[in-house]
């Protein structure tokens, strides 16, 4: 617990600091249980903050890590129902359809740019994301603008089905 403490501290201090040298920045929402995302939640109502950071980085995707990914989507539904509807919320460490989907759920109308790095990682090692299948035909650009085109492909199918505009960022 203490871990979490100091890395929320770190986080907002890190902010303010930016912030006091007029650098513009957005807070990391660091938390470990209800009473640090509350503590959020106020933090970002009384200053108006108009856009956070979210990460679901920590979160495995093997089936021993499902407790922790409902616990950070429920963690990530309570911030989105307790923050200003106008909060702008960038989301890194999802990338599969299954998941960005529960985030859009979770969302509760809140705007969300995600921030999406395995376009790219997986392009380095050669694996079209569609499928998960490694290719050697092509060179790792190509893959990674393949990759590309089929992450915004799903986020659009989701910005159909929920009406809201996603950005990729890969």
């Amino acid at each position: 617990r203490m871990d979490h403490i100091y890395n929320i501290k770190r986080s907002t201090v890190v902010y303010n600091e930016l912030l006091d040298a007029g650098i513009m920045s957005i807070p990391d929402i660091s938390w470990y249980n209800k009473n640090d995302l509350e503590r959020w939640c106020r933090e970002i109502n009384s200053k108006e903050i108009k856009v956070i950071a979210f990460s679901f980085q920590v979160v495995d995707v093997k089936l021993k890590a499902s407790n922790l990914w409902k616990s950070y989507i429920l963690g990530f539904r309570y911030l989105c129902q307790n923050i200003d509807p106008g909060v702008k919320i960038l989301v890194v460490g999802i990338s599969s359809a299954r998941r960005i989907e529960e985030v859009y759920k979770a969302a509760a109308g809140q705007r969300i740019h995600i921030l999406n790095q395995s376009a790219f990682v997986q392009s380095r090692r050669g694996m079209i994301s569609e499928g998960r299948v490694k290719n050697t035909d092509l060179t790792m650009d190509e893959i990674f603008f393949k990759n590309v085109d089929y992450f915004n492909y799903v986020y659009e199918k989701f910005n159909k089905i929920y009406g809201k505009e996603v950005c990729i960022y890969a």
